[in-house]
């Protein structure tokens, strides 16, 4: 007889921000406020490493500025709090997230020795709520790869 195996299904769910976000495997998420200590409905981080790739996720309630400008927004954000590393852009464009309009900026970065990149995208939910996700890591296939799952669990609650 060939032995049992079993196999578990862990997931890991944030849904306590007025969006669902599942996640396949057991992850540590971390969550702070951006203007405030802690997260809530209006505003709010989170962090957590998935398989390779290191996640940030933010929104805020904002219902003027546009998607590619808060894509820029991060963009620029990010290059500027590294000043030692050398940013790329190679790649942007269109996608959905949760049948919303999403933009995207993916890109490369290299800081002496070490190359690696990234994934930007921004979106929002409702007229008054805008998000951004931010993924980075050493492989860019494991990137695309875990950004897209992260993108694909993303729901905006109704």
């Amino acid at each position: 007889p060939t032995p049992a195996t079993a196999t578990t299904n862990l997931s890991t769910t944030i849904d306590s921000y007025g969006f669902t976000l599942n996640l396949v495997g057991e992850i540590e998420i971390q969550t702070s406020g951006v203007t405030t200590p802690t997260a809530s409905n209006d505003e709010g981080v989170v962090f957590f490493e998935y398989d390779g790739a290191s996640s940030i996720m933010l929104w805020l309630k904002d219902s003027d500025t546009e998607i590619k400008n808060f894509l820029a927004d991060s963009y620029t954000s990010l290059v500027g709090s590294q000043s030692d590393v050398t940013f790329t852009p190679i790649n942007e464009g269109d996608t959905k997230v949760d049948e919303n309009d999403s933009k995207f900026v993916a890109f490369v970065t290299e800081s002496g020795e070490t190359q690696a990149g990234g994934i930007i995208g921004t979106w929002r939910c409702g007229n008054d709520k805008l998000f951004s996700l931010t993924s980075t890591g050493l492989d860019g296939a494991v990137i695309q790869i875990r950004f897209k799952r992260i993108l694909d669990g993303f729901s905006c609650t109704k």
